[in-house]
């Protein structure tokens, strides 16, 4: 039972952990999460009861805030350079051996009396 168990999981969370291959686009998940927002808004809006109320204010804000933060982290994401473009340590060292060190020519700066 244990193996029929971990395939039936394995498709979910191979969907939720490399979201950038769905065809989908990765902007799904920001959007549901704002629907959710206005949903839980409005059942807050609409409620006869103090406890319906604070559900629908509970998950209208908590899906507002993660929303907000997946519209960010998706803004972040559209203008970050990828991993391969960065430098490396060989590259890094270079850079620093050829740089002049300061006042290694000798020269010192005019008095001014």
């Amino acid at each position: 039972m244990l193996p029929l168990f971990h395939l039936a999981l394995a498709a979910p969370i191979a969907l939720w952990q490399d979201s950038r291959r769905l065809e989908l686009g990765m902007g799904v998940m920001r959007w549901i999460l704002l629907l959710l927002a206005v949903f839980g808004i409005a059942l807050a809006v609409s409620a006869k009861t103090p406890g319906l109320l604070g559900l629908g204010l509970l998950l209208g804000f908590g899906c507002l805030f993660l929303a907000l933060f997946a519209f960010a982290a998706a803004r972040i994401a559209s203008t970050a350079r990828p991993d391969a473009t960065l430098l490396t340590d060989k590259d890094i060292n270079a850079l620093r051996a050829s740089l002049r060190k300061p006042g290694a020519q000798g020269s010192t700066p005019p008095a001014t009396n």
